[in-house]
């Protein structure tokens, strides 16, 4: 887990550290790092600007000294973590410079967070219990309040990306096991065309694909399903960074093709060889190394790396496992809504639960935001076709 420490002595920096311990250990790699960041941005820039020490302050329960100071680092976080009094600038830092509003937001809502946690955990003293929750409430809220304001509005427009049908179709026929011109190597083929068709027929995440276990494949009359399960912390993972997994445990159907594709990888190549002989795993992880271990995220990231070089390295098309559940996505609600006349809210909350989505998360409608949009470009094409078309008759006569 990524930890914040002094630099002369290497030892952590203690408040960061029961913080993380207590509230973020659930979380991803990558979000306990943007998290550090942030901590490690917000003591350097107390010391440097205020000659503070952050968790002296708290400790002291004096955070309301840190906090009417909020505006102040908020700045300059966003100008890009430049002094602001280095001889020889007139003005602002250049807008390059400068973060992109989301990144400022996300990193505004990681300060938030610790804020909030370290009023109500080290307040300061108070006569009686019911004051001193008072006290704790109303630092909370004008902690709260400060980042509201704090907080740029407006949202970026989200370009939501996938693939269309031609460049799937193109993945594909490089991809399969048996195609002439696949560029892996033999004893890597099955595994690899198994990873891009789960991504496509599920719309699971990278880290989900790497969790599967043997045991998580299943028939039900005839039909046959993977089931994603969240465990963070397995025991049974030897992998130096285990696969982060951010959405909720669920089942999905497959096809039965991939079915037995997955069957017959689990029969004949997902334990290498030795001696002429299959050797015996520790794991039951779906998914294999040429050694037996399991598959590793750089094994992956460098499979998509292959396909984008042979396929796609001429156009601005973007190919990582991120974009195959962006193509599950757009291919879902068309086919949902286009093809079998679902009502759209509907085919939202399938959505939901075929991603691992809360009931109340948001991520729906980007894409359905994606298929309106051509739907209403597509109508509009329509009644212009049509209004000229009128007219041409008109002037026929």
């Amino acid at each position: 887990m990524p930890l914040l420490c002094w630099s002369d002595s290497a030892q952590p920096v203690l408040l960061p550290l029961i913080y993380l311990m207590l509230r973020r250990r659930h979380k991803s790699v990558n979000t306990i790092r943007r998290d550090v960041s942030v901590l490690k941005w917000l003591y350097e820039w107390a010391e440097m600007s205020l000659g503070l020490n952050i968790d002296a302050q708290i400790f002291a329960g004096r955070i309301e000294k840190i906090s009417g100071h909020l505006d102040q680092f908020a700045y300059w976080l966003r100008s890009g973590r430049v002094a602001l009094n280095v001889v020889g600038r007139i003005g602002r830092s250049e807008p390059a410079d400068w973060l992109h509003p989301r990144t400022y937001n996300e990193y505004l809502a990681s300060l938030r967070h610790f804020l909030l946690w370290a009023a109500e955990r080290y307040p300061s003293q108070s006569e009686t219990e019911s004051s001193l929750r008072q006290q704790i409430a109303d630092i909370k809220n004008k902690i709260h309040w400060k980042f509201e304001a704090l907080t740029l509005g407006g949202k970026t427009e989200v370009d939501v990306k996938g693939l269309d049908s031609s460049q799937v179709e193109r993945v594909k026929s490089l991809m399969f096991f048996n195609a002439p011109g696949n560029p892996f190597r033999n004893t890597a083929r099955l595994r690899n065309w198994i990873v891009v068709n789960v991504l496509l027929e599920t719309g699971m995440r990278r880290g989900e694909l790497l969790k599967l276990k043997t045991t998580d494949l299943h028939e039900i009359d005839g039909k046959f399903y993977l089931v994603i399960r969240r465990e963070p912390d397995d025991p049974t993972d030897s992998r130096a960074v285990q696969p982060a997994q951010k959405t909720l445990s669920r089942t999905v159907s497959i096809s039965t093709a991939l079915f037995s594709d997955i069957e017959q990888y689990i029969l004949t190549a997902r334990r290498p060889t030795r001696n002429k002989r299959r050797i015996v795993l520790k794991h039951q992880f779906l998914l294999t190394s040429e050694r037996g271990t399991p598959l590793s995220l750089s094994a992956v990231n460098y499979l998509f790396d292959v396909v984008h070089a042979h396929l796609f390295r001429q156009s601005d098309v973007p190919f990582h496992p991120h974009i195959l559940r962006n193509t599950f996505c757009n291919n879902y609600l068309e086919w949902r809504v286009d093809d079998n006349g679902a009502v759209l809210d509907s085919a939202l909350d399938e959505l939901r639960q075929i991603c691992g989505w809360n009931l109340t998360s948001k991520m729906p409608l980007r894409y359905a935001a994606k298929w309106i949009s051509a739907q209403a470009n597509e109508h509009n094409r329509r009644r212009i076709n049509a209004v000229w078309n009128e007219i041409n008759r008109k002037d026929q006569f």
